[in-house]
């Protein structure tokens, strides 16, 4: 018997499904005009949730929260730093070395010749096109690090930002991600103390259920965000190696977006789409092969692929948690649609919210009906 038919849709439970459709719903529009303010607070609250058992196992041994906290820290920005300063310089390099391939396509010389015999006359139409876009050409003559940097950290805090034009943007974002530094260590200090004080919120009749809900919920963030993003790091830096190794233009920075692109499982095979047309650009600069040249990008995704689902899933993943790929897509689509770049962010932990709730309380709900008819 479906799930609605066992309770009768009275006037009451009509008018109290209202109320809480109604307030979902200004929750949600609550969110959305309130978006811009909570991006860096959300951010600080991923990277503290990524974190704290990394500061969990430091405070062992140094005792003081506070401590451990900001050796955390220290930690965390001297990897990112240290790998900026070995990836920044090649990245720049790989994106200046498109530029100009791109560049070559629409002037005469032997790429442009040799792309021009391969391609269709409609194909190389559309791609001398893109070669010539605005954007595309400003973002591969960008000469230095720091205006990609400003760009990105304008997101997060845009109406601070918005305002402001020129070097003095780069500067503002260094002010918003400041701001989320300042938050990240606000909320790792009190990390264990907001865990904990939450539940005293909690009335005592609905304590059990809700207490129960949330900790099928943080096991399942536990194994999505923390082993996700492990496996995608590691597939990011085999991917990059790889793509370098076969002499991928752009290889690193397409590793990396690979990377990226693995937080959401097998979505990393969108890459393949970039990774084609780079394979290309690669034939058409050095004169080698594009069949071969392509063989070579299907042995790197192959290997990796391999690694992914014989090692690092099974070691690191565990069991899988449930939820199948096509609905992580599709939450992320449709909450990215309501919320913007905050829906992005809050699109998976709200999904797992909505699943371990819906099991919890509709399946189990049903379940006690049919063992104990009345």
């Amino acid at each position: 018997m479906p799930i609605l038919s066992e309770k009768p849709f009275t006037v009451d439970r009509i008018f109290r499904i209202a109320i809480s459709v109604a307030i979902l719903i200004t929750i949600i529009l609550l969110l959305k005009f309130l978006s811009n303010v909570l991006i860096p607070f959300v951010i600080a609250i991923i990277l503290a949730y990524l974190l704290n058992p990394i500061v969990t196992w430091i405070q062992k041994g140094v005792k003081k929260r506070a401590l451990a906290v900001l050796i955390s820290i220290i930690l965390f920005i001297g990897f990112f730093v240290l790998a900026g300063f070995i990836l920044v310089p090649m990245i720049m390099k790989e994106i200046s070395h498109m530029g100009n391939l791109l560049a070559d396509l629409v002037r005469e010389s032997d790429i442009k010749q040799r792309a021009m015999n391969i391609l269709p006359n409609d194909m190389w139409q559309q791609l001398q096109d893109f070669a010539t876009k605005e954007n595309v050409q400003k973002f591969f003559s960008t000469k230095n690090f720091s205006s990609l940097v400003g760009s990105i950290s304008q997101k997060a805090v845009p109406d601070l930002i918005g305002i402001f034009s020129g070097t003095i943007s780069f500067l503002f974002g260094i002010i918003g991600m400041v701001i989320i530094l300042l938050y990240l260590i606000f909320i790792l200090i009190d990390f264990n103390v907001l865990s904990d004080e939450w539940k005293n919120m909690i009335p005592p009749h609905r304590r059990d259920f809700v207490i129960g809900l949330i900790e099928d919920f943080t096991r399942a963030m536990n194994k999505y965000f923390r082993a996700q993003a492990l496996i995608a790091l590691i597939i990011a830096i085999i991917y990059a190696t790889g793509f370098s190794i076969i002499g991928l233009p752009m290889g690193i920075l397409l590793g990396v977006l690979i990377g990226i692109l693995c937080m959401i499982p097998y979505l990393q095979i969108i890459g393949i789409i970039p990774a084609v047309f780079l394979a290309f650009m690669y034939s058409m600069e050095t004169g080698h092969n594009f069949g071969l040249t392509l063989l070579y990008v299907g042995i790197v995704f192959l290997v990796v692929e391999i690694i992914q689902d014989t090692l690092l899933t099974p070691k690191i993943m565990g069991k899988v948690i449930g939820m199948n790929p096509a609905i992580i897509l599709l939450s992320i689509s449709i909450w990215g649609k309501l919320l913007g770049i905050l829906g992005l962010l809050i699109a998976l932990p709200m999904t797992y919210f909505l699943l371990s709730y819906y099991k919890r309380y509709v399946i189990n709900y049903s379940s006690d009906k049919n063992s104990n008819p009345q």
